[in-house]
Formats: C-alpha cells, sequence, structure tokens
C-alpha cells in the first residue's frame, strides 16, 4: 500500500473516487449526500454489497488530512480484493470530505508534508461551532445544542440510514505518537493496534493525553469519549464545563444507532526520544513550567485581539476560529496548572511527557498565532486596517516569527504519509477483526 509523498488536494479527493467507480461501476457508486455551508457536494462512495455495513469518514477536521489516502486506499481495496469483501461481508460507505470548505484552507500545505514553517504559515481549524464532528446534538444537564451544520445534517442522515455496525472517524494529531479511541476493547485488540503501528513505523503514544479527563485502556488505546461523562469529569475537577463544549461527536452519534467505533489518530511528526526514559524535572513542575509557558502567550495574543476587535470588520473563518481558539488556550494552561494544585504526585516525568507538553505548546503558539495573523492579514490585505491593526500584525508576526526561530523543543522526524496511511488503514482492518471476533464469539455463544 504506497502513496505519493504528499497530501491530496480538495479536487483530487472526489476525482479519484470518480475514476475508481469509472473502473468499477458494478461494484462501486457515489451519491450526493448534502452540500456544504459555501456549496461544495458532499459525496459518499459506497462499496460491495455485504450484510453489514461500515462508514468510513474523511475529513472530519480539515487540518487533519492523511485520512484522504488513507479512505482512497481502502477503497481500492474494497473494490478490486473480493476476497477481501467476502472476510469482512461489509458495504463499505466513503465519505470523501467532510469539511471541503475547511480543507480549502489548508491545502497549501499539502505538497509538503513536513514543512512545519508552511504548516504553521497556512494552517487553518475552524472555530468549535464551526467543525461537523463536533456539532451534533446534545442534551445533558444544562447544556444543549441544535445548531447542527449542513455538514454534520448530511453525516447524521448516513448514519441514520445504514446505522453500521463499523463506524471509523479518520483523525490525525500534530507531533508525537499514535492512539486510539474505541468503543470497544480487550487485550487482543490492544496488541493488535501495537502491531499494526510498529509495522507502520510508527511508535504508540506514550505523552499526556489530549484531555486530563480521557479513560486510558492501554498504551496509547483510550475509551471514545461521550459529552456527559466529559461534562461531568469538568464539573468534578472544577472546571467550566461550558468551555470548549458544544455538540456531541458523530463517533457518539453512531454509538447511539449500536456502531463499534474507531478514531486513529496519526501524527505528522515523531518526537525521537526515549518514551520511558526519567528526566530529571518532575510531572508537576514540567506541568507547572510548560502550562506557564503556554499562558503566558495566550495573554499576549488576548491582548492583541482585545486591541484590534472593534476594528475587525471582515468576518473570516480565521477571525471567528481565533475568537474561539485563543481564550481556551489561556483556559488550556489554566487547567493544567489547576491539575498541579490539588496533585498529590511526586515523581519524575517521562521523556515522552515533557516532550508532548513542550512541543504542544509550541504547537498551539504556532497554530493559533498563526491563523490570528491570518485574520489580520485578510483585513490589511481588503485595505480595511486600522492602524491598530496594522500594528496587532506586526506584533503577532513578530511573535509568530520568535517560536519559528525557537526551533523544536525536542528533535522531531517527520513521518511519510505512506506511513501515515498505513497506520490507519491498518487500524481499521484490525478493528474490523475485533468486531467479527466478536461476532462470532456471540454467534457460537447463542448456538
Amino acid at each position: 500500500m504506497s502513496v505519493e509523498d504528499r497530501f491530496l488536494q480538495v479536487d483530487e479527493i472526489d476525482n479519484g473516487f470518480a475514476l475508481l467507480v469509472a473502473e468499477a461501476p458494478d461494484v462501486a457508486s457515489t451519491r450526493r449526500i448534502g452540500t456544504s455551508r459555501l456549496g461544495e457536494p458532499l459525496l459518499l462512495t459506497t462499496v460491495g454489497s455485504g450484510h453489514r455495513d461500515a462508514v468510513v469518514v474523511s475529513g472530519v477536521h480539515p487540518n487533519e488530512v492523511a485520512c484522504f489516502q488513507t479512505a482512497a486506499q481502502l477503497a481500492r481495496l474494497a473494490t478490486f480484493d473480493a476476497e477481501f469483501r467476502a472476510a469482512y461481508d461489509y458495504t463499505w460507505h466513503f465519505v470523501h470530505n467532510l469539511d471541503p470548505d475547511g480543507s480549502r484552507l489548508n491545502e497549501r500545505w499539502f505538497d509538503r508534508p513536513g514543512d512545519f514553517d508552511a504548516y504553521t504559515k497556512d494552517f487553518f481549524r475552524p472555530a468549535p461551532d464551526a467543525q461537523p464532528e463536533w456539532t451534533f446534538p446534545t442534551a445533558y444537564r444544562d447544556a444543549y445544542f441544535d445548531r447542527m451544520l449542513p455538514e454534520t445534517q448530511a453525516l447524521a442522515r448516513v448514519i441514520d440510514e445504514l446505522r453500521p455496525e463499523l463506524y471509523v472517524s479518520l483523525h490525525g494529531s500534530e507531533a508525537g505518537g499514535a492512539y486510539w479511541y474505541v468503543s470497544q476493547w480487550d487485550p487482543e485488540l490492544m496488541h493488535d493496534l501495537h502491531d499494526v503501528a510498529r509495522f507502520a513505523g510508527v511508535d504508540v503514544d506514550q505523552g499526556e493525553a489530549e484531555s486530563a479527563h480521557m479513560t486510558q485502556l492501554a498504551d496509547g488505546v483510550y475509551l471514545a469519549s461521550r459529552f456527559a461523562a466529559e461534562y461531568d469529569a469538568a464539573v468534578a475537577a472544577e472546571e467550566d464545563p461550558t468551555l470548549g463544549f458544544l455538540g456531541s461527536s458523530s463517533t457518539e452519534y453512531a454509538a447511539a444507532h449500536g456502531a463499534a467505533t474507531l478514531i486513529p489518530e496519526v501524527p505528522y511528526w515523531t518526537h525521537a526520544v526515549t518514551p520511558t526514559g526519567k528526566t530529571s524535572e518532575s510531572h508537576a513542575s514540567m506541568l507547572s513550567r510548560t502550562a506557564q509557558a503556554l499562558g503566558d502567550v495566550a495573554s499576549s495574543l488576548n491582548a492583541q485581539m482585545a486591541l484590534v476587535r472593534a476594528d475587525m470588520t471582515i468576518p473570516s473563518p480565521f477571525w471567528s476560529a481565533s475568537e474561539a481558539f485563543i481564550p481556551l488556550i489561556a483556559e488550556d494552561a489554566a487547567s493544567d496548572l489547576r491539575r498541579v494544585a490539588v496533585s498529590t504526585e511526586d515523581r519524575p516525568a517521562t521523556a515522552a511527557e515533557t516532550a508532548s507538553r513542550e512541543t504542544r505548546v509550541r504547537g498551539f503558539v504556532l497554530r493559533y498565532g498563526g491563523m490570528f495573523r491570518r485574520a489580520l492579514k485578510v483585513q490589511v490585505d481588503a485595505g480595511l486596517a486600522s492602524p491598530a491593526v496594522r500594528t496587532a500584525l506586526a506584533t503577532v508576526s513578530a511573535l509568530v516569527d520568535e517560536w519559528l526561530r525557537r526551533g523544536e523543543p525536542v528533535p522531531l522526524k517527520p513521518l511519510s504519509v505512506n506511513a501515515m496511511v498505513m497506520l490507519q488503514a491498518g487500524s481499521v482492518l484490525v478493528f474490523a477483526n475485533e468486531i467479527a471476533r466478536r461476532r462470532s464469539t456471540a454467534a457460537l455463544a447463542h448456538s
């Protein structure tokens, strides 16, 4: 399963599926399932005619883009390998790109995997309320959300119609190792996922989890999150549960329909450190230090936003994303400081934990500082910039450039696109095997 070492441009995604259908019209077909907010068609390609349904979704976050090759490779395998189709007895459904509007705002760096400068310069991630993955309806305690995006509605219709046995949301991360969110787990699955990572040449992540509220099942394997559990954990930690929480996720929506769900997360860069090696710094001190560094930058960016907010007259997606994420960066830092304040641990931080937090600080600064810079530049390029906006552009640009000049806090090695695709595709296959094992065991139990 070899792929070209670049990411697919947005138009290439649909064109590739069209070619596949043209090559095998008796096995594969494509239909439109909806329309993006800017008028792009949302397409679904179906392969095979098994008795069960599997849905694989690409483009859930438009900055996580190895998924497009992964879906293309899985679709070709399902189309041209009849034994594969028979082994799983699935009809496979591939959502080409759930957020084409957002993908187009990233694609300038798609032909330069591993180029951190290019990635920073043209990075885009939509504000939480503009993400199809996280805008499924929710009603829990005092949380209520029903502002489903058109893309979310399209995916919900697919899940409602198919009620898939297997649902896969393809994700990616920035730096670290591979990790997974699963709705069900046993030791054999964990070993299989770790074997996939070894085969792809990707380390299993052993750093800090994305959220302190995650339930870890094994190294790099976490229980798929649920809105209610995340909400309750935030309350228990004396955090504001409304910050960063909007709707439910696509995996939770699919699970409510009976689907087994998988999220394989693959990084663009890996840490060149010995994961379990101990550092000379305590875990609490490491968290405090990195949180303080992140909080300081967030304060600077928030101050610049306050100075220009009244003058930002162009409602660009970069500006709405900046308004959403930069305050959340400050809250992320504050959350880590609260963890330190109540922690009773007295142990050294591991190299992986330190690397994950240090690269996260740098990544957040460059990603979201870079997006803020893009927002300011939109205003300047339109000829509608006040002196405050021009000053802020210079200030934010200087901050971003300074962090780029600092270099990586730990050595990073870019992964090949081929390795990313092997990790994601292999994870889908071993998870499908896990479901087949459970199905077989259940059948034997009832025979």
